[in-house]
């Protein structure tokens, strides 16, 4: 997991409870099918919160769909009929600045970036797409998990799952994902890792 620290004032005001602990979830980027299991991208991600039992106000947001597996979708987060602690985003790297900036303006606190294409690319394009993104969310206040990572997995109060890691099922998480788990009793144990080969150990 990547999160980017508070390299601002605006980023020093923000906990990280609207990251690791959402009342709200958006996710931007799901497809027309809806909730897929076994896939990548925002179709997962609605999949594994379902799935995980997120209790939470859940928003879809599509540019053209209305409705998406029976829920109203929303066309921006902009037009959200609330602000949403995070957002999940599975977009075209070129479009993820841009919907951080949005994402500010609209007061959300955090956000998981799926999408790829950034400086792990090695290129200059991509170093220069990943400070673009940077500044935008620090700006703005929005505490950032990614980009080019699967979100998290946060087990707490009691083990209630909540689960934004893409494509990982509750009873299955693949090798080579990144996240976050916390287990035992709330406050008891966290653990941060690159591979959850271990934390499916734990």
């Amino acid at each position: 997991m990547n999160a980017s620290g508070p390299s601002s004032v605006g980023l020093a005001s923000v906990g990280l409870d609207r990251l690791l602990k959402p009342r709200s979830i958006a996710i931007v980027g799901v497809s027309r099918e809806g909730a897929v299991a076994g896939k990548m991208g925002g179709s997962a991600v609605l999949d594994s919160l379902l799935r995980g039992g997120y209790r939470g106000s859940l928003h879809l947001v599509h540019p053209d769909a209305p409705q998406i597996d029976g829920r109203q979708s929303w066309p921006s987060v902009s037009a959200l009929p609330e602000t949403p602690d995070l957002v999940v985003a599975s977009l075209p790297a070129t479009r993820i600045p841009d919907l951080a900036a949005e994402c500010g303006a609209r007061g959300v606190g955090a956000m998981v970036i799926i999408s790829a294409g950034f400086s792990e690319l090695g290129t200059e394009q991509g170093r220069n797409l990943e400070d673009q993104l940077r500044r935008a969310a620090n700006g703005a206040g929005v505490r950032l998990c990614g980009p080019n990572g699967l979100g998290f997995v946060n087990v707490s109060d009691g083990g209630h799952f909540e689960n934004v890691a893409a494509g990982v099922a509750r009873s299955a998480l693949p090798l080579g994902s990144r996240g976050l788990r916390q287990t035992g009793r709330p406050k008891t144990l966290a653990i941060a890792n690159q591979e959850l080969l271990l934390l499916q150990r734990v």
